[in-house]
């Protein structure tokens, strides 16, 4: 040994079985490259929202493209929009909203529905402006087409109409199971959906096979009839509360079990 020269490197914890082999010469290193900082600054980019329905599947003259890239200028944003979908075929119409609740989403309508599938097809996740794109079938078809095919702009306008209050009522559902969930536990249960002509005395069969139990209170709420179910205490509730949620009562009716308001 060359006492001159540098002391030997020391073995990590583990013993030399951990030291990583050396790269042989050209190869490259097989070292793990380190995480990139990053860039001072920079805004963070928040995670596009996903769509409460899933998307639909009937195809349409329209397309909705959405994940669009919100930093671009919206005149440029339309016209290399416009540019991209023009090879599939002719386009009647290229539409983004700028307010800040559409924005990165747009709807490009073709005159022809083989114009539209192709180029759903080949452009779906091709990345414009550095975003990759998700297209789908638009849920409503445009004007264009709905008079092409013999229909009028009245039935356009109830067929959204009747969409949008679908969405809102399935919102307003995820909203209401959202609370409903984050009510604490306790010993009084709050059971819906029963079938019409539901009495007391069908829903204390069916609670007092769970230990704990008291009493049922029945009501009638917008005319159909709902009840309270009392336990002695929050762990028989529970208890009674995970068992029956959702058991179906006959062919059209899951009740509904969840913690009463206190």
């Amino acid at each position: 040994m060359n006492p001159s020269g540098p002391p030997p490197m020391p073995f990590p914890p583990g013993g030399p079985s951990m030291v990583p082999p050396a790269p042989m010469m050209g190869a490259p290193a097989m070292y793990p490259p380190a995480p990139m900082p990053a860039p001072i600054g920079m805004p963070l980019v928040p995670a596009p929202r996903e769509p409460m329905a899933p998307p639909p599947t009937e195809p349409n003259k329209t397309l909705y493209v959405r994940r669009l890239n919100e930093r671009i200028n919206h005149k440029t944003l339309l016209k290399n929009l416009e540019a991209v979908f023009s090879q599939y075929g002719e386009i009647v119409e290229v539409r983004a909203k700028r307010n800040v609740k559409l924005r990165g989403q747009a709807f490009i309508t073709f005159k022809t529905l083989e114009s539209a599938q192709k180029a759903k097809q080949e452009l779906h996740a091709f990345p414009l402006f550095q975003r990759p794109m998700d297209i789908q079938f638009a849920r409503t078809p445009h004007y264009t087409t709905v008079l092409q095919e013999g229909g009028s702009i009245e039935e356009l306008k109830q067929r959204r109409e009747q969409m949008k209050l679908e969405r809102e009522k399935e919102a307003q559902k995820i909203k209401t199971e959202i609370i409903e969930e984050q009510l604490p536990p306790n010993s009084l249960l709050f059971v819906e959906n029963f079938p019409e002509g539901t009495t007391s005395e069908i829903v204390t069969d069916l609670f007092k096979q769970f230990p704990g139990f008291k009493e049922v209170r029945m009501l009638t709420r917008k005319g159909e009839p709902i009840a309270f179910v009392e336990y002695e205490n929050e762990f028989f509730a529970t208890e009674a509360k995970v068992r029956l949620h959702g058991c179906k009562i006959t062919e059209t009716h899951e009740i509904k079990v969840t913690y009463a308001k206190k």
